[in-house]
């Protein structure tokens, strides 16, 4: 019988040699990494392709490489690794976003769509590509299509507080004005004190406020959105806008603080919108998610902490001292959030 001792020596020594291979590829992206998060764009690009030397296909150092190009304004550097990435046999779905942004940044709207979509095939449950999709879709003002995409978005993530804020402006700019109230509401939950939260808060006094107009000490002017749906109960839930503007303007609104008035909005416009989902037979994602969820905020202990808490970038002072005085509040508010997820229509 030979003597195999050799041969299983050279067979130890090549899996020791290959699994030394693969840590030092690894260990080198994960230093680029920590570079990267660091700030340290050049360095990381150092250490990305000393490991694409030894593994000119490894998925994850051509990603973070294309990354820490893109962060180092050398988007155009980072193509060729992204698409080696796509042209591979298991494509990473955030190489097509990052190509995305890339078209995108450089005012190639078409290709940066035609990137997301493709994406999308790749992995529609790929948040953020439905996310910049819809930012693409919204800056071609394709205001539809763009709420469809913010729509997928938050179904796939509810928290990602600027898909919820890409609906109401996609709404907003269909003058679908009881959706787009809804959609920034949820939105000032998420991030209620940034200025992107002043932005919003602004667009949702903006709709509450332009249906109405004094024309004498004791008349107004009531407009109600005349752009007909088709969904009856739609259609009547924009008038509740209207009918709570009109009812806040009354004397007995006068003595009220900003905020305490724009609870009393808010609180009729969720109740009123809430009555009419109860009607509907079917309904679609925004009377479940919305409609339903802020009708039962309206209904419970927690409405007034929710108009202070969403108001904190515009009435600061206001709404820090109504905390200070119902120091309970906020972890209450918390505990009703946390019980009370929004539900999304299996339709």
């Amino acid at each position: 019988m030979k003597n195999l001792k050799p041969y299983f020596l050279f067979l130890s020594c090549l899996i020791f040699t290959c699994a030394a291979f693969a840590q030092s590829v690894d260990s080198l992206v994960k230093q680029g990494i920590k570079l990267h998060d660091e700030g340290k764009y050049a360095d990381a690009i150092v250490k990305y392709k000393a490991a694409l030397q030894m593994d000119p296909k490894h998925a994850t150092a051509n990603y973070e490489l294309a990354y820490s190009l893109y962060s180092n304004n050398q988007a155009q550097e980072a193509m060729p690794y992204l698409q080696k990435i796509i042209k591979s046999d298991h494509p990473m779905p955030g190489a097509y976003e990052m190509m995305g942004n890339i078209y995108d940044d450089g005012q190639q709207p078409d290709k940066a769509i035609e990137m997301y979509l493709a994406g999308i095939k790749v992995d529609p449950n790929y948040q953020r590509l439905h996310y910049n999709l819809g930012i693409a879709y919204h800056r071609q003002k394709k205001f539809a299509a763009a709420e469809q995409e913010a729509i997928a978005a938050i179904k796939l993530n509810p928290a990602h507080a600027s898909s919820q804020r890409l609906y109401g402006l996609a709404c907003y700019d269909q003058h679908k004005d009881i959706q787009a109230v809804m959609g920034f509401c949820s939105f000032l939950m998420i991030e209620p004190n940034t200025e992107r939260s002043k932005q919003a808060f602004d667009f949702v006094q903006q709709i509450i406020n332009s249906k109405t107009a004094k024309t004498g000490e004791k008349s107004m002017n009531v407009f109600v959105n005349t752009q007909k749906t088709g969904d009856e109960q739609m259609d009547a839930a924009e008038m509740a806008i209207s009918i709570s503007a009109a009812a806040s303007s009354l004397d007995i609104n006068k003595n009220k603080t900003p905020v305490e008035q724009l609870n009393g909005q808010l609180k009729s416009i969720f109740g009123i919108v809430g009555e009419l989902s109860g009607k509907k037979k079917t309904k679609d994602f925004f009377w479940t998610y919305y409609a339903d969820y802020f009708y039962k905020l309206s209904q419970s202990e927690v409405m007034p902490a929710f108009t202070h808490y969403i108001s904190l970038a515009s009435y600061k002072d206001e709404s820090l001292a109504w905390f200070k005085q119902n120091d309970k509040a906020v972890d209450e508010l918390d505990a009703w959030v946390k019980i009370n997820p929004h539900v999304v229509a299996s339709n």
